[in-house]
Order: C-alpha cells, then structure tokens, then sequence
C-alpha cells in the first residue's frame, strides 16, 4: 500500500458507532426519528415551518416526509405528509 493510498483509506474511514447508528436508521428497525417528534404537535410543527420557510413551508413538509421515507421512518414520513395537509388546507 502506498502513502496516498494510505491516507485516502484514513480519509473515508467512519467510526465503527457512528456507521453502525446509520445502518441501523436505514433498516428501518430504528424509529428514533418518530421518538423526536413525539412530544411535537402537529399545529407547533404547521407554525413553525410556516413561520420559518413562510411561502415554501408546504415544500419544506414535503421534503422532510421523503427523507424519512427514503430512510424507511414511515410514521414520521406519514407526520410530514399530515403537516404539508394542515399547510395546504388539503
């Protein structure tokens, strides 16, 4: 192995905790994300992305709903996808 190689393995090298945080997120099995918005209202959530991203803020709900989808947090996806229906009145 060269020195370049070296540095560059160093360089995309993850701490063992914090991968295994990631793949235990991606799998679906971990569904911290809905813990953090447990305590969250559905009205304080409108309120503060309308307050926050003004005109955009039914964007914003949506955005937030695909990440958690793509992560497979499907009751927080479901949250979002509630708030963007408050935004916009749906």
């Amino acid at each position: 192995m060269t020195k370049d190689e070296d540095n560059s393995s160093r360089f995309f090298s993850f701490p063992n905790v914090r991968l295994g945080n990631l793949l235990a997120r991606q799998d679906g099995t971990d569904d911290g994300e809905m813990d953090a918005l447990a305590h969250v209202s559905p009205a304080l959530a409108k309120k503060f992305l309308t307050k926050t991203h003004g005109d955009q803020a039914g964007e914003e709900a949506l955005m937030r709903a695909l990440i958690c989808e793509r992560q497979l947090h499907h009751n927080a996806a479901r949250f979002w996808l509630g708030i963007y229906a408050l935004i916009s009145d749906v």
